[in-house]
């Protein structure tokens, strides 16, 4: 397991044919799956997407192939967080 920073490009709502770009730190696993999260209030919600390395940058594999698994977990964790706990801490903050 390996730190990296992975690039998401979102379709705008706003202006149709634009999209955005929004970097998230991440565990890479392997070279084509990464854990990252995204806090919200008091909640985190953990993403297990597929990655590609386009020109030297990790994107996010766009498409329902690209989304492996996420859940929302209560408190704020990071990356880092997530790396540091046992599958028992992960498990218990998944329940409570």
């Amino acid at each position: 397991m390996t730190f990296a920073t992975v690039t998401k490009y979102i379709k705008d709502l706003d202006v149709v044919g634009e999209t955005s770009a929004e970097t998230y730190d991440a565990l890479l696993i392997g070279s084509s799956i990464a854990i990252t999260v995204d806090n919200f209030c008091d909640k985190t919600y953990v993403m297990v997407e597929r990655v590609e390395d386009i020109d030297g940058e990790l994107r996010v594999c766009d498409g329902k192939e690209g989304h492996l698994y996420d859940i929302n977990v209560n408190g704020t964790l990071t990356v880092h967080d997530l790396a540091s706990m046992s599958t028992v801490d992960y498990i218990l903050a998944c329940i409570q």
